[in-house]
């Protein structure tokens, strides 16, 4: 009978200890005082949106993906907007998903973070955004508000003016 309790218990506890391995902790990230440009420090805040809608849903892998981004930007490290290699996308929505990543890429690099930072880390989250729920494919209201999100927001990136020399 003894060791009925004690293997009882043991298996009890490793029961417990196999639910934390899904446990995502959004709010120690998002607790972190957030180092460097306005751009990282707004990514930092949009990510913790993000993982905080995904572990809502129970999608424990995605909301630690965004959680890992928004300690990246907390930390002032360069986060950017995820590569399409890493997303099992659909046929159908590939070509669109990847002329979107090119053209916030390209505002990104020609200033854009510095100009509007706000508004481009809100486009780059809602683009991250728009991946995983358009890999998922399963919720088109989710994938539509992703998309617009990122929309509204591209729209809002202002670059810097070219110099001439």
């Amino acid at each position: 009978m003894k060791s009925f309790k004690l293997m009882s218990m043991a298996g009890a506890a490793l029961l417990a200890l196999s639910g934390c391995s899904s446990y995502v902790d959004t709010a120690t990230v998002a607790g972190m005082s957030a180092k460097g440009s306005g751009f990282q420090q707004s990514l930092h805040k949009e990510y913790i949106k993000l993982a905080e809608m995904e572990k809502v849903e129970d999608d424990g892998a995605d909301a630690q993906y965004f959680v890992d981004k928004a300690k990246s930007a907390a930390m002032g490290e360069d986060v950017g907007p995820q590569p399409l290699a890493e997303r099992m996308l659909p046929d159908s929505a590939k070509a669109e998903v990847s002329a979107a990543r090119k053209k916030l890429v390209e505002k990104l690099w020609k200033g854009g973070a510095d100009e509007t930072p706000h508004a481009a880390a809100k486009a780059q989250a809602m683009f991250d955004c728009w991946m995983q729920e358009q890999e998922e494919n399963n919720q088109p209201d989710h994938i539509a508000a992703c998309k617009a999100g990122f929309d509204k927001a591209y729209a809002m990136i202002n670059i810097a003016a070219p110099v001439i020399a």
